[in-house]
């Protein structure tokens, strides 16, 4: 059972019968009128393309996955975890532009590198807003402000403008003792929670690592360990935030005749996100920034405030700017990061060349590496994009929506229509890479460019994989993940062997790499149990 049937149920199961047929009735009627509308105002003759030519033929919609049900479209055929599974399936059926129906929302999946940089990326003047979602739009983006969930406005240009600036290379060397700070505390406490569990949950202990990062970063604060107050406080309000942003949360943006008919039975849970934003994230929020800005300590809050005048700032979009750096960063980085070292686990042969590389320069340098030698580790780059490419964190994209019509390859996308880039089938396309559903540790030595680089790449097909977002929507942050993941790995590998968990006969048992945690937007290893076992040969 889906979502948004295990909702749609819930919301129902005290209404009596004859009320939901009617609710049913009323609206498949409003639906045919709005289908009606629709028709009317299609085009029906020749049509000017871009270059002002007149086209014969006019556009067409692009293709309709079949199945889909009057009024409800195909909100019931997604599955309940994953929907990016789905959609590949769809992809592999019916072709790589493909048009579902969410309600009364339609929904275009983009599943060709090609198409999507063509639609977000050349298009990204007109592709590049965000879908009205009550929580998204109106309760944790305080009216879609911030980044992540607002339009492309001249407010959200200001901010991605900062980020950019403090998130490139100068802004994140001014941090980059924290981030070996933290990879080498991280290491340790693996090997020691290993030695004295048998296992670790990685993903849990990378959330506290990626998290004391980027807190450290901000505020100069961190937490002690995985049961502090602090990590258990933020992780659980990036938990509900991710939680509440589901599109079951919102069932009447997709179905409103239903809402304005039978609202005492059907609508948002409005009440529980009101109160989490207002009541429960605001507060630890602005406790964290009033108590960095009293520090001694540099951080990066300070220098929002600093520059709050000449962006004309106001104090919600300095609030935004964090929460949405926070809630971003830790859980995708530390997924990231989790995919990669419970994949190496069943590639131990892997392991071991990868520990040559590091030991070399160790003996070398008498040291650990620093992000700008990266070119003395060319395995460790390739396997790292390929871990990334392999288990994706971002099956699919965060949605877009069009703010004018426009034609593409002689199909018509309307304006309104929210646009998905389904990463899950991009990173697994066999037009791009040779043996797709394999993991293949070599595939990018003749790649070693940075992540940041390859985001930037005008084609396609120039880009190593698709998790970092599209054209003005692409990640702001990508260099500074990419350094965080360099400090993460080296540390991990140099003094450290990842292996699996051993069952009660003492015999290895492999994560279950087709085991998926859906986290909504992001999926981790539904299988995160591994040990972290110190390496007997370590030079450092």
């Amino acid at each position: 059972m889906t979502k948004f049937t295990d909702n749609f149920l819930k919301q129902y199961q005290n209404t009596p019968p004859q009320v939901i047929s009617i609710a049913m009735a009323a609206g498949i009627a409003l639906y045919g009128m709005y289908l009606f509308d629709t028709y009317l105002a299609k085009p029906t003759g020749s049509k000017y393309n871009e270059d002002g030519i007149t086209s014969q033929k006019p556009p067409q919609e692009v293709p309709l996955v079949p199945g889909g049900l009057p009024y409800f479209g195909h909100i019931f055929q997604l599955p309940s975890e994953i929907p990016a599974f789905k959609f590949d399936e769809w992809h592999r059926k019916y072709g790589p532009l493909i048009r579902i129906n969410m309600g009364i929302k339609s929904w275009i999946i983009i599943g060709d590198s090609d198409i999507a940089n063509d639609i977000l990326r050349v298009k990204g003047a007109i592709t590049s807003d965000r879908p009205f979602h009550l929580f998204t739009s109106q309760y944790v983006s305080l009216g879609k402000r911030g980044m992540v969930f607002a339009d492309a406005d001249k407010r959200w240009k200001q901010s991605r403008a900062i980020a950019q600036s403090l998130f490139g290379p100068k802004g994140v060397s001014r941090k980059v003792h924290t981030f070996k700070q933290e990879a080498e505390w991280v290491s340790e406490m693996l090997l020691k929670d290993t030695l004295e569990n048998g296992h670790v949950n990685i993903l849990k202990s990378l959330q506290v690592g990626t998290l004391n990062l980027i807190m450290q970063t901000f505020f100069a604060k961190r937490a002690e360990s995985l049961d502090d107050p602090l990590a258990i406080t933020m992780i659980d309000l990036t938990g509900t935030s991710i939680k509440l942003s589901a599109p079951d949360q919102d069932m009447p943006t997709f179905l409103p005749a239903f809402s304005a008919l039978f609202g005492p039975w059907f609508k948002s849970n409005e009440k529980e996100m009101r109160e989490f934003v207002h009541e429960k994230r605001d507060p630890v929020y602005w406790r964290l920034i009033r108590e960095a800005l009293e520090s001694d300590e540099d951080c990066f809050v300070k220098i929002l405030y600093e520059l709050k005048d000449e962006n004309e700032l106001e104090d919600d979009d300095i609030l935004l700017f964090v929460v949405d750096i926070i809630e971003a960063g830790t859980d995708t980085t530390a997924m990231t990061l989790s995919w990669a070292f419970v994949i190496l686990s069943h590639y131990k042969d892997v392991q071991k060349r990868l520990h040559t590389e590091i030991d070399k320069f160790i003996a070398e340098h008498g040291r650990l590496p620093e992000y700008e030698e990266r070119e003395n580790f060319p395995l460790l780059i390739s396997v790292q994009k390929e871990c990334m490419r392999y288990r994706t964190t971002v099956p699919s994209g965060i949605p877009h929506e069009v703010t004018e019509d426009f034609e593409y390859q002689g199909y018509l996308i309307h304006k309104g229509a929210v646009l998905l880039s389904n990463t899950y089938t991009l990173n697994l396309s066999e037009a791009l890479y040779d043996k797709p559903r394999e993991f293949v540790p070599e595939r990018y030595m003749l790649d070693q460019r940075t992540l940041a680089a390859s985001v930037s790449s005008s084609a396609s097909r120039g880009r190593d994989q698709f998790m970092f977002g599209w054209g003005r929507r692409t990640c702001p942050g990508v260099h500074m993940a990419d350094v965080e993941m360099f400090y993460f790995w080296v540390r991990i590998l140099a003094t450290s062997i990842i292996e699996p968990t051993l069952d009660h006969q003492g015999q290895p048992r492999y994560p279950d790499l087709d085991s998926y945690l859906d986290g909504g937007i992001t999926s981790a290893p539904g299988d995160p149990y591994i040990q972290i076992v110190e390496r007997p040969d370590r030079l450092i």
